[in-house]
């Protein structure tokens, strides 16, 4: 791996090497045209949705929503410089809004996402691997928060006697994965030696198992010596910056979080509906909470059900529920679809020529 700024003597991750990133960033290209033109006819249904809102708390809605995008611009920024990686908050907020596009678009959302950053990072002259560990900071803190908002609304259907399994077992699930995936930040920045040994003893078990069934490792082990490695000196700038760096991520994680809120609840006064703290918090949570456990990419259709299903627990009509579980999404997801895949025509042609000039 290389200091920041310069460029990598050796490839960093094996995702992040120059010919897979373009690879990554064609596809979503050409996957823009494609699904765009598929999903047509469903954004123009969100449309319709949404037309039957009242305009003005719409019109403060897609404010918010505006102001939501600037804090997650901030939050990967402010990701970035816990590595490193000092660019400015006008280099982070194109890939921003284009991962937008591609978390929806790419079967695997989350290698787009790796792709676009560390592309980013190279063209203006830092480290791509230093690039993936600022994805990986920004994504432990926002599955941190997105735990605590889970445990809450938790709490609160607990309350009312209306928790059951089916909420129940994914918050337990998320909670776990947000506690383990930053213990296991934690140890890889504080005590990487340690951390490499216990990977290594996951990973060795995972390919015994993968051996009997695929006949094949999943990952060698030099394969993991090779990603700490290039990782290091992301983790080395991360633990230098002691708890500052970890606080302005997951504060901005926070306030990201409550600007949904705020959005969710000016979506239920649009549409006549008592935006109480318990159904806004309530209604929030549930509708990450299952964009994250949902089989289809950002929960797209499962997720909907379950923020109607939620308000309907709240006292609200399934019909009207429906309606505010569409229009929610239709401006935290179908929204932010569009103006990435307008964003991607504009920047992601760059992004594949290489070096800012």
């Amino acid at each position: 791996m290389i200091g920041a700024p310069g460029r990598s003597a050796r490839s960093p991750l094996r995702y992040n090497t120059p010919t897979m990133r373009r690879l990554v960033l064609a596809a979503v290209l050409l996957l823009a045209t494609v699904l765009l033109a598929t999903q047509f006819g469903r954004i123009a249904d969100f449309a319709a949705v949404l037309r039957q809102g009242d305009a003005r708390w719409l019109g403060l809605a897609f404010a918010v929503q505006a102001l939501w995008q600037v804090n997650q611009a901030a939050q990967f920024l402010a990701a970035h410089r816990a590595v490193g990686v000092r660019l400015r908050f006008s280099a982070v907020l194109p890939p921003v809004l284009v991962n937008n596009f591609a978390l929806l678009a790419v079967p695997s959302g989350s290698l787009s996402t790796f792709a676009l950053f560390a592309a980013n990072a190279q063209r203006r002259g830092f480290s791509p691997a230093r690039a993936g560990v600022a994805v990986m900071v920004f994504a432990v803190v926002t599955y941190l928060v997105l735990a605590i908002f889970a445990l809450t609304t938790a709490g609160v259907l607990a309350q009312r006697g209306q928790l059951n399994w089916v909420v129940g077992l994914p918050v337990l699930g998320v909670t776990a994965v947000a506690v383990g995936q930053y213990a296991a930040l934690l140890l890889a920045a504080f005590a990487p030696a340690r951390f490499e040994r216990a990977a290594a003893q996951v990973v060795d078990g995972l390919n015994r198992l993968a051996g009997q069934v695929i006949h094949r490792d999943l990952l060698p082990a030099a394969r993991l010596s090779a990603l700490m490695a290039e990782a290091a000196e992301g983790l080395a700038a991360l633990r230098q910056g002691g708890w500052p760096a970890h606080l302005a991520p997951f504060g901005l994680a926070l306030t990201g979080k409550l600007a949904q809120c705020l959005l969710f609840a000016l979506v239920l006064r649009a549409f006549g509906q008592a935006a109480s703290l318990e159904v806004v918090v309530a209604g929030v949570s549930l509708a990450a909470l299952f964009s994250v456990v949902s089989p289809t990419p950002l929960g797209v259709g499962v997720a909907e059900g379950a923020l109607a299903l939620v308000l309907t627990l709240f006292g609200q009509p399934l019909e009207t529920a429906l309606v505010v579980a569409l229009a929610y999404r239709a401006l935290s997801v179908w929204w932010p679809f569009v103006y990435g895949f307008v964003t991607l025509q504009l920047t992601g042609l760059r992004l594949l020529r290489g070096p800012a000039p």
